[in-house]
Formats: C-alpha cells, structure tokens, sequence
C-alpha cells in the first residue's frame, strides 16, 4: 500500500521536521516545500494498519507537526 501524506508543521520546523519523518520505517521519500502542506511524504506499507500506525504513531508524533491529511494510491 502506498500513500502520499501531507504535513502541516510549525513555523520554521519543516526542514527539522522532514529530517526526523524521513528516519521512520516505510517512509520512502520525503520533501520539505513552501507554502502548505509543508512537507510531502510519500509512504509504503503492507497495510492500512500499519499506515495508522506509520503516520498516527509515527508522523503526527513528530515534534512541530500540527497536522497530516494522507492519500492513499489507489491501485492502476
């Protein structure tokens, strides 16, 4: 399962932030950007329980995460 999860961080935190999501398990690729959502994390997990666990205990945990909206790919 594959997703694309948005985060919205505190002022100035994005870089800081980026760098301590992209350390996760199943996180493969992360991007720190201007404007919202602040960073882009594209994700790859076995399923949607470990996609709640990777960004409800994992990425929203993160200290300067306000918020996340995830994405799920479907498949093509």
């Amino acid at each position: 399962m594959r997703a694309y999860v948005l985060v919205s961080t505190k002022a100035s935190q994005g870089k800081k932030v980026a760098q301590q999501i992209a350390k996760l398990p199943g996180v493969k690729q992360v991007e720190c950007c201007w404007g919202r959502p602040d960073v882009i994390v594209f994700v790859e997990v076995a399923d949607t329980k470990a996609l709640d666990r990777l960004v409800v205990g994992g990425i929203a945990k993160v200290r300067g995460v306000e918020a996340t909206e995830t994405h799920i790919v479907l498949a093509s």
